[in-house]
């Protein structure tokens, strides 16, 4: 919905932040419309949370927020609680892409205007006033209001199953902890839903879904990180808590790398695969010192001389050691190399189900 640096423009030359948008009290006032939106989109999500039919529908306040929230940072003001409400909205209509570009333009407004007017700026309450509507994504006493959003992106992305996010997969290993039966039907008939439910939809979602978001989500856990740096930074009297973010973010790449292991080692695999036909199908620059290469062995051979000659001039660099192993897996039958690539039992045997290879040196 927008790009991070048309958000970082001064607002003009002899006024950086622009105007503090609190102080227009009018009908009118773009700082009253947003809380007001912001409290309806929050309104017709806890509606949503109830209707089974709207449950997958991000509430229409929330984009309204976005696009508004944009527009007064872009052309009105430079302000840390009207980019937490921008957060809040972006996190929930684009999941952790929006989550990394919220927190990416939190962090530069902090480092490019907290000096130069970036408001709100102090009042009675001293530095509080300006911090606490950004900490409060993450919360003082409990959760802030960021965690439910982050625990709300979709794990799972099908079109002939139900998708589920992360909450629920919370909820059905709390089912599964139930004994009593009675109790589990209950939750069950309550609508909750058990890691089956959740098993058929990761295993009918596509391998590069979970690619991508296990790279969004390192990235969110980067940006994140620079975001708390960058608080501290202007914070020394006044800590603020960072951690709930923080949790919430490893808790969500813990569930991924679990329900998904399979899936991602699918992706790494094929993706070594990939890069080595590539490389393999690169025309190499010839040179005088080139000899021609009749068989394969001679061709390891020459690998191994280079590997020796990297270890002598450079003994400091892994490249010898990378070229020695490269040949030591060539020398591999397929399952045994696809052993040491993919050393979790299950992902692996998994793969040699999908890919039709013989697990002839499984134990």
């Amino acid at each position: 919905m927008f790009e991070v640096n048309e958000l970082l423009n001064p607002i003009s030359e002899d006024n950086l932040c622009g105007e503090d948008l609190r102080l227009d009290a009018s009908v009118e006032s773009i700082y009253y419309k947003l809380r007001d939106c912001r409290n309806t989109a929050r309104k017709e999500e806890r509606q949503a949370l109830v209707d089974p039919d709207n449950f997958d529908d991000i509430p229409e306040g929330w984009i309204t927020l976005a696009e508004l929230a944009i527009e007064a940072l872009k052309t009105k003001t430079k302000d840390l609680e009207v980019t937490a409400w921008l957060i809040e909205a972006i996190t929930r209509i684009e999941g952790f892409s929006g989550f990394n570009k919220g927190y990416v333009l939190a962090t530069e407004l902090i480092n490019q205007f907290w000096d130069k007017g970036l408001y709100p700026q102090e009042d009675e309450d001293g530095l509080l006033t300006r911090v606490s509507p950004i900490s409060g994504l993450n919360g003082y006493d409990g959760n802030g209001s960021l965690i439910m959003p982050l625990k709300s992106i979709p794990i799972t992305h099908t079109s002939h199953e139900d998708n589920y996010v992360f909450w629920q997969y919370e909820q059905a290993l709390q089912i599964e902890r139930i004994d009593d039966p009675e109790k589990r039907q209950k939750r069950l008939a309550s609508g909750a839903v058990t890691l089956d439910d959740i098993t058929r939809s990761v295993q009918a979602t596509k391998a590069d879904y979970y690619q991508e978001l296990s790279i969004e989500l390192e990235s969110a856990k980067e940006n994140y990180r620079a975001f708390v740096e960058a608080l501290d930074s202007v914070t020394d009297e006044l800590p603020q808590p960072t951690s709930n973010i923080k949790n919430a973010l490893e808790e969500c790449g813990d569930a991924i790398n679990h329900l998904a292991k399979d899936k991602i080692a699918e992706m790494e695999v094929e993706d070594v695969v990939a890069e080595e036909s590539d490389e393999a199908a690169e025309p190499k620059e010839k040179t005088h010192t080139d000899r021609a290469i009749l068989d394969r062995q001679q061709a390891l051979k020459q690998l191994e001389e280079i590997a020796m000659f990297f270890r002598k001039t450079e003994p400091h660099s892994p490249v010898s050691y990378m070229i020695n192993q490269t040949v030591q897996w060539s020398q591999l039958p397929l399952p045994e190399l696809l052993q040491k690539l993919i050393p979790d039992t299950d992902a692996r045997e998994n793969y040699f189900k999908l890919s039709g290879i013989p697990m002839e040196i499984e134990d």
